[in-house]
């Protein structure tokens, strides 16, 4: 079951980064817990969610070309998050127990497209991932109902998110038809550019 619902997830997010071609993969990073140890590092004083590091997660695209790890003014990267039970929400440095969550009628398991846009200048050892991801909270529930991206960094960057419930996301068609949303939404948030879109979907 666990292999299934990970291929599923995996396979959801392959099939959305495709619809960016101008973009490839950079970084990936589990949002609830630490990366699963190196094997040389013992396992018995590490989280069991470490080994679930597809439970919650986040993927990392930005464009192709030289220096694609530097953010850049007028350049964006684009965040594929899983949110896998939105009931789990770690407590500082005390492990989650699935069995104390609430009841999963409460709970919802979402993927989210997230455009981080660099509007000013960064230093030249600077990277999206350390410099932006890393040390940016996610945009703030008021924030997201305003309908508007969110400034982080500074004033140097925009976010901007558009979340979807994953049982809205079971066929291609559905996917696809979130992705164009996004790309709308982020056209119109972000000023990015997109080819032409089909406006029903």
């Amino acid at each position: 079951m666990i292999w299934a619902y990970q291929r599923r997830c995996l396979d959801t997010a392959q099939l959305i980064a495709d619809q960016f071609p101008e973009l490839s993969f950079y970084q990936w990073s589990s949002l609830l817990s630490n990366q699963p140890p190196q094997r040389g590092t013992s396992p018995f004083k590490k989280w069991t969610w470490d080994y679930l590091p597809l439970h919650s997660t986040s993927f990392l695209s930005v464009r192709n070309g030289e220096r694609r790890y530097a953010p850049k003014a007028g350049e964006w990267m684009l965040e594929i998050r899983l949110r896998t039970d939105t009931a789990v929400v770690p407590a500082d440095r005390i492990e989650p127990d699935p069995t104390g969550l609430e009841p999963s009628a409460s709970s919802q398991t979402t993927m989210a497209l997230i455009g981080w846009k660099c509007v000013k200048r960064f230093g030249k050892d600077d990277t999206w991932y350390h410099s932006v991801w890393r040390v940016s909270p996610y945009a703030e529930e008021d924030e997201r109902e305003q309908g508007k991206a969110a400034m982080r960094c500074d004033d140097r960057v925009l976010i901007y998110e558009v979340e979807c419930p994953m049982e809205r996301l079971g066929t291609r068609a559905e996917i696809i038809a979130f992705v164009d949303r996004a790309k709308r939404e982020f056209s119109t948030a972000l000023g990015i550019e997109f080819g032409e879109l089909d406006p029903e979907s």
